[in-house]
């Protein structure tokens, strides 16, 4: 942890703001504490937060920096001023932090943990039946399979002790790739069933990575707004029947008939608006919005093709957004249009650039490891784990904001 001070601001400036302006200059992970009165006006205290920073480039970097037509000076004073520090200092925003390439302040186990979740969402997402297999096991399954996944990580990260999930994902794909994964789960299974004496089920990889786009392919918005009406006819005519078939009785023996009396009489008084109310609901929660847009999720096979290989496909579903995970080196999430997803779910398994897509919906069921994971040994003799610190990160591991890197 590095303190430094940076001035001198003479204009009026929140510190939100001017930690937005310095972040892409500092390209480090850092919180603003707070501002100080000096002679030549305002100084901005920070506190450098990664790792192992790059002080010496950082003050260069700042030095050379025009702010508002006033050259910056950047120094590391002697000692910290008695400043008032911000009651939640500002660290930087995760969209910001993500664009300027900024990597996440984790602990070593934060980074393997996140990097297990990524490799196990990305199996559950290609294996499609997999959560549902994992649940006839009570999940044991995906939890053994997540342990496994998490000690091969460990061992990689030790060997490799780089500070990215991004490099992480990519090294465990190096040393176990792709073709080996069906052979992982089958006999991750058949080593549940042999411990608990059941006998061992055979599965298909071809049944296990299914998905059904024959039915999604029928529901178009045409289809769904026909199976819309039809119900809303249906709903509507079974609860007028219920509503005409209620007796209504005057002089209740307690108040508790009296109240069911008086909400009988209402449901009478609003029989005529049953159906404008019935549609009302099923065409706000059911029937999707013509032009609203899905999200496929695609994983590339040994890796993920390049931007300029990838454009002409993209170009072809008339992609609206595409996000690449930052912790996840070989996928990205695309949004496309209703009839645009649904020809997108059909090219699963596509070769571009000697990559295979893997591409599935968005919405799939998907089974999260809720527990901190620790290496094998350490669990079995109870052992605390080097560098096991929580290090907070400013969002949680997700890559819905993060927008496709031009450099990639």
């Amino acid at each position: 942890m590095v303190i430094i001070a940076i001035g001198h601001f003479n204009a009026p400036i929140k510190l939100r703001q001017l930690v937005q302006q310095l972040a892409p200059t500092i390209q480090e992970q850092f919180q603003a504490l707070n501002f100080k009165n000096a002679r030549r006006g305002k100084l901005v205290y920070l506190k450098l937060i990664g790792k192992n920073p790059k002080v010496d480039e950082v003050l260069k970097r700042l030095n050379k920096k025009v702010f508002r037509k006033i050259k910056l000076h950047a120094f590391i004073p002697d000692e910290l001023p008695p400043i008032t520090v911000a009651a939640k200092p500002i660290g930087i925003p995760t969209k910001l932090r993500r664009i300027c390439n900024i990597a996440p302040n984790f602990s070593d186990n934060k980074f393997r943990q996140v990097s297990m979740d990524c490799l196990l969402a990305e199996l559950q997402t290609k294996f499609t039946g997999l959560c549902a297999l994992s649940d006839s096991t009570g999940h044991k399954l995906l939890d053994n399979m997540a342990q496994t996944i998490y000690d091969r990580i460990c061992e990689i990260h030790q060997a490799s002790p780089v500070n990215s999930c991004f490099k992480l994902t990519s090294f465990y794909r190096r040393r176990y790739p792709h073709y080996t994964d069906f052979q992982f789960i089958q006999s991750t299974l058949h080593d549940i069933q042999d411990a608990q004496g059941t006998p061992r089920l055979d599965i298909d990889e071809n049944e296990l990575c299914a998905v059904n786009t024959e039915e999604l392919l029928n529901l178009t918005y045409e289809n769904t707004h026909q199976a819309c009406n039809l119900h809303i006819n249906w709903v509507s005519n079974l609860l007028n029947l219920y509503v005409r078939s209620l007796k209504v009785t005057d002089g209740a023996s307690s108040p508790e008939i009296a109240a069911k009396m008086t909400v009988r009489k209402n449901l009478k008084k609003m029989a005529p608006h049953i159906s404008s109310y019935v549609r009302q609901v099923i065409m706000s929660n059911i029937l999707p919005a013509k032009d609203s847009h899905y999200v496929v999720k695609v994983y590339g096979e040994p890796y993920l093709p390049n931007k300029t290989a990838m454009l002409p496909f993209l170009q072809q579903f008339g992609t609206v957004t595409s996000t690449r995970s930052e912790h996840m080196y070989n996928h990205i999430s695309l949004k496309v249009s209703w009839m645009s997803y649904l020809q997108l779910l059909k090219s699963d398994g596509q070769n571009i650039d000697n990559a295979k897509l893997v591409i599935r919906p968005d919405n799939m069921p998907m089974y999260q490891i809720k527990r901190v994971m620790k290496h094998s040994s350490l669990r079995q003799v109870g052992v605390e784990e080097v560098g096991d610190e929580e290090v907070a990160d400013d969002a949680e591991h997700s890559d819905e904001e993060t927008e496709w890197s031009e450099d990639w």
